[in-house]
């Protein structure tokens, strides 16, 4: 039991039933006077905590909550030069439009910092949008994706190509 010198009253403790080896994961009681010490007067209370980290961690080690991606973003475009800034939002447009999880880099930028910045958000692939040469500008073109995971990079249609799910991942993720 914890907290027993501001306690007055009703105390419990809660643990899971099925580890009972595993600590507690909520606690609480009555206890008069707490706060009210701070303001200088007569102030009842009851008391809870919950220990959500707790209580999600061993749910996870046990396997009985799934471990999803890091983030829901699927497909980072990338931007390499501030005139391909309207291609990639038109393709980032296409993909979203496909049901496909889409995020277009903020601004203009090394590709290796968009990659990096992919990487560390757990973003399985990065499209590299490619104008096409006869000035179309509907999102056709020699467009090309990079699959982080295998680092395979192939070419791609925005209007057809789907991601691969990453191992472990839940359905749709």
């Amino acid at each position: 039991m914890r907290g027993l010198d501001y306690y007055t009253s009703t105390v419990y403790e809660a643990k899971f039933v099925e580890f009972p080896g595993y600590g507690s994961i909520c606690s609480g009681g009555r206890y008069e006077n707490l706060a009210g010490s701070f303001i200088r007067r007569s102030l009842p209370g009851v008391g809870i905590s919950i220990g959500l980290t707790r209580i999600f961690a061993k749910l996870v080690a046990e396997g009985r909550l799934p471990i999803g991606p890091k983030c829901p973003t699927q497909v980072l475009v990338a931007v390499p030069e501030a005139a391909s800034f309207p291609l990639a939002q038109r393709t980032g447009a296409i993909l979203r439009a496909r049901g496909i999880r889409t995020e277009v880099y903020h601004q203009p930028d090394k590709l290796q910092k968009q990659l990096r910045y992919a990487l560390r958000k757990g973003i399985g692939h990065v499209w590299f949008p490619a104008a096409d040469p006869g000035g179309g500008d509907g999102g056709h073109g020699w467009h090309e994706v990079k699959d982080l995971a295998s680092a395979e990079q192939v070419a791609a249609d925005p209007h057809t190509w789907l991601p691969s799910e990453p191992p472990g991942a839940l359905p749709g993720w």
